[in-house]
Formats: structure tokens, C-alpha cells, sequence
């Protein structure tokens, strides 16, 4: 049997399976429909806020030029008699803390915007090329409702292209002996066996392709919403996802010696961490998470790809490109490592 003969059964197989078929295909969309359609709903029509900021601060400049919903005030030096008096709404610390009296709608929206510059903080993006490339009308209100869902969008595409980690964990299993009775078959048939999990890997990877390709397509064509910008980083970005999502799958099945459905739970927990961690709960909880446990930032690739993607398709620029690139390199390899030793040891 030739590798394209192997490889036409090996994709029809997987793309027939309703359960894959759903979550990794239907899910996705469905999900990105309710959060865009959440987010639509928000009222866009804002008034300006007050808010005080010292001079010393560094981002003043950059909100005063850049953000004209917020009307910036200087404070006096009873801070707490200021907010009590509602001579603004809150105070903006030079570490971007916020100090308010009341919590009510205007605040919320003053929160959003410097949550938002927090999570660019922790990108290390630099803010002067942002302001150089604010011609993507961060503002407008005809684009404001679908700017404030691109983050949670590249969090899904993240997500979705992680899913490749179900399709190695299956892969893993059926040749692994004592996991599969196919797995005894094949060690006794002309099929090598390392042929076998590169065709069925190659296979899961064009269906992991047309998954992503499915949903951007989609989010483009139901709600004009372009989500990628920069089509040659953003390829490299999904390419690297799912070469972290095969790997993580290879580790579980490879290590953690129970039934497929267990395992499964185990890798969707996972990938449901990184994602949710990374930004797909929105920046206000994104946030509190990572000021909780700083460390989460460090050893979490989804969040160097998420800044990533927000980086090259929203700003325009690649300075985080590399960092997500050499994060999730490292740890895939790792990963992918340790399973390839693991398996030689005891299955080859």
C-alpha cells in the first residue's frame, strides 16, 4: 500500500468521526458565534470618563494621544477625598493599579482599558510602535464591538489547533502493545511502524489545517470580521500550536498509563488551562490569574503565542514573533523528547 492510498484512508477515517468531527470542527464555531454575539450587544455609544493620572506616570502621554474616551485630571494629594467628592472616577497608579470609590459602568470600562494595557505591558510591546500603528481605528465605534472579541478569537484558534493532541494520543495508543490489540498486528505486519504514525500524524495535521481554515473563514464571512492580518506569522504561529498540541498528547498517552478516555479528559483539561489562562476568559480574569500566579506566565506557551497573534494581526508588529517561536519550540521539544524515549524503551 502506497503512503497517498494509506494517507486517503487514514484522513477519511478521522474526518467520518462524528465525535472528532464535532469538537474539533462544530465546536470551535460555535463557541466563537456566542462570544461575538455577546460581545456585539455591548453599547458603544461611551461617554468620556474622568481619571487622574500623576505625571510621573509613564503611559499618560500614550492615553492622552490615544484614547480619547478617557479625560485625564490631575490629582490632589488627598486621593481618597478626590474619589469620595466623584472629581473623577478613578485613580490611575504608575504600575497600572486602579483606586476607585465605586465600582459602576464607567469605572468597568476605565478597568478594560487598563487591563488591556497590562496584558500589552506583559507582552513587552513596545507602546510608541503601537501608537505609530493606531491607523487600525482602535476606537471607531463601527469596529469597536468586534475589537474587544479578537483577543478571546485567537485564544479559540489556539485552542483549536492544541486539538491535534487528541489525534497523537490515538495514534500513540494503537501502537502501543498492551494498549491496542492492533498494536500486535502491526508489529508482525510489512507496515514500519514509525511509516504508520507519520502518515496518521500528516493526516490529523491537513484535518487540524482545515479546521482552522473553517473557522476563520467563517468568522470572516458570517460577521466581516477580519482576524488575520499577517498571514505568514500567523501560519508559522498555528503551525508551531498544533506541533505543541501533538506533542502534549504524545506525552500524556506516552507517561500516563490508563484507558484513552481518561487520557482525553486529562489533555482537554490542559489544553483548557492554557487557553483560559491565555486569554480566552477575556482580560479583566485573564489578568487577576496572571498577578496570582506570576509563574503561570512564564512556563504557559498558549500566552507567548496569544500575544503573539494580537502583536503581528493587530498592531503590525513581529518584536514577541520570535519569543512565542523559541517558548513553544523548547517545550514541544522537550515534551516530544522525553515520549519518543519513553516509547523506545518500552515498545520499539
Amino acid at each position: 500500500m502506497n503512503f497517498f492510498t494509506y494517507f486517503k484512508y487514514s484522513f477519511l477515517s478521522l474526518f467520518r468521526d462524528k465525535m472528532t468531527f464535532f469538537w474539533n470542527t462544530i465546536f470551535p464555531i460555535i463557541i466563537s458565534s456566542f462570544f461575538i454575539l455577546i460581545f456585539s450587544n455591548f453599547k458603544t455609544d461611551f461617554k468620556k470618563v474622568d481619571i487622574a493620572m500623576k505625571d510621573s506616570n509613564p503611559y499618560i502621554s500614550f492615553v492622552k494621544e490615544n484614547v480619547p474616551i478617557l479625560n485625564i485630571k490631575k490629582p490632589s494629594y488627598d486621593i481618597k477625598k478626590d474619589l469620595e467628592n466623584k472629581k473623577y472616577k478613578a485613580f490611575i497608579d504608575d504600575d497600572l493599579t486602579i483606586e476607585i470609590f465605586k465600582y459602576d459602568e464607567d469605572v468597568s470600562i476605565v478597568k478594560n482599558v487598563f487591563d488591556t494595557f497590562k496584558q500589552i505591558s506583559n507582552s513587552n510591546l513596545d507602546f510608541k510602535k503601537l501608537s505609530e500603528n493606531l491607523d487600525l481605528k482602535f476606537i471607531d465605534v463601527k469596529e469597536q464591538n468586534f475589537d474587544l472579541v479578537h483577543g478571546v478569537i485567537y485564544s479559540i484558534i489556539i485552542m483549536t489547533s492544541l486539538y491535534t493532541a487528541f489525534y497523537s494520543t490515538s495514534v500513540i495508543n494503537e501502537i502501543s502493545i498492551g494498549q491496542s490489540n492492533f498494536a500486535k498486528r502491526i508489529l508482525i505486519s510489512p507496515i514500519k511502524k514509525i511509516r504508520y504514525v507519520f502518515i496518521k500524524l500528516f493526516s490529523s495535521l491537513c484535518i487540524a489545517v482545515l479546521n482552522i481554515a473553517l473557522l476563520i473563514l467563517f468568522v470572516k464571512i458570517v460577521f466581516n470580521i477580519d482576524i488575520i492580518t499577517d498571514f505568514t506569522s500567523s501560519i508559522i504561529l498555528i503551525f508551531l500550536t498544533m506541533l505543541f498540541g501533538f506533542s502534549i498528547g504524545m506525552f500524556v498517552s506516552t507517561f500516563i498509563k490508563s484507558t484513552e478516555n481518561i487520557q482525553m479528559s486529562i489533555i482537554l483539561s490542559i489544553i483548557m488551562l492554557l487557553c483560559y489562562t491565555s486569554g480566552m476568559l477575556g482580560h479583566t480574569t485573564t489578568n487577576f490569574i496572571l498577578d496570582t500566579f506570576p509563574i503561570i506566565c512564564k512556563i504557559n506557551p498558549a500566552i507567548y503565542l496569544q500575544n503573539a497573534f494580537v502583536s503581528v494581526n493587530m498592531i503590525g508588529c513581529k518584536d514577541y514573533l520570535l519569543k512565542a517561536c523559541l517558548c513553544s519550540l523548547s517545550i514541544t521539544t522537550v515534551l516530544f523528547l522525553l515520549s519518543v524515549i519513553k516509547l523506545r524503551r518500552e515498545y520499539v
